[in-house]
């Protein structure tokens, strides 16, 4: 090229700038009429469906619902355990729950209702458990400063016995409100509630302590005029006693003992102690 030579470089012309095309999204749809068929296709849904966990039909598509758990690990009954309906009913304090099922047999001829229970702890629950039979551990006991026991007062507990035994083989519960002098003593056993009285001796009021297979909750209330007491259970009434048991301990002590002298694991739970002066119902 001669240096004199003029160099021309040819004109472009560049086109408009245009915004990049995108493309329009499409509607692709999975069915959920089926199960996974993994041998084809890790995502694959096919026809064949059989059952749904944790699903509802809904018009046109299932509907994703909360999971579920087992609330038993072990089968309700060995000729009803075909669940067919069910109802759970939820107390928070005492924390309580109760699980009412219809069970059927395998031939769905007949059914019978079923109540499985189970129990929390809240923070006014206070439970006593005891260990082995021949340890130290056989007792489990609470004691509490309160006032010195008016003449006339009514004492009134929440009561739950998930495991316990006879009065004679000293698996039992035991209440106490003592002064120097004279207490109100209360024992609750498999076979029946009974009463402290002079000499030590002991007043049947009944077979009437819910526990073991039916333990459940029961309310009892004490009116006592140191002489006597009345006893009720749920606000009804199952008669009276004599409380002329004059020796006493600590004044103002109420204690709960749960003795398990003869069986491994006898087991109480409180969920409240209130007293007031006077004879009556206490809220």
């Amino acid at each position: 090229m001669n240096k004199n030579q003029e160099l021309k470089i040819p004109r472009v012309d560049l086109k408009p700038v245009t915004d990049a095309q995108i493309e329009p999204d499409e509607k692709y749809i999975i069915p959920l009429n089926g199960k996974l068929l993994l041998s084809s296709d890790p995502i694959m849904i096919g026809k064949n469906f059989r059952s749904m966990i944790n699903m509802r039909p809904r018009k046109g598509h299932p509907e994703s619902i909360l999971g579920m758990q087992k609330v038993n690990t072990s089968i309700i009954n060995s000729t009803y355990y075909k669940v067919r309906s069910a109802i759970q009913f939820v107390k928070t304090n005492p924390q309580e729950s109760h699980i009412l099922a219809q069970c059927f047999n395998t031939g769905l001829t007949t059914a019978q209702i079923f109540d499985d229970k189970s129990y929390g702890v809240v923070e006014d629950l206070m439970v006593f458990d005891t260990a082995n039979s021949t340890s130290e551990s056989s007792t489990a006991s609470r004691l509490y400063a309160a006032p010195t026991p008016p003449t006339t007062f009514t004492l009134k507990i929440n009561v739950l016995f998930p495991a316990l035994g006879t009065l004679a083989n000293v698996d039992y519960a035991y209440l106490s409100y003592v002064d120097t002098s004279w207490r109100l003593g209360v024992i609750f056993a498999s076979d029946g509630l009974y009463i402290q009285h002079a000499a030590g001796g002991t007043t049947s009021v009944g077979n009437i302590v819910k526990c073991n297979a039916t333990a459940d909750w029961q309310t009892w209330r004490f009116q006592t005029t140191r002489t006597s007491v009345e006893v009720f259970l749920d606000g009804v009434s199952q008669g009276t006693a004599s409380t002329n048991y004059a020796t006493g301990g600590t004044t103002g002590t109420i204690t709960w003992t749960q003795y398990g002298q003869t069986t491994n694991n006898m087991e109480s739970r409180i969920g409240y102690i209130k007293i007031a002066t006077g004879l009556g119902a206490i809220i």
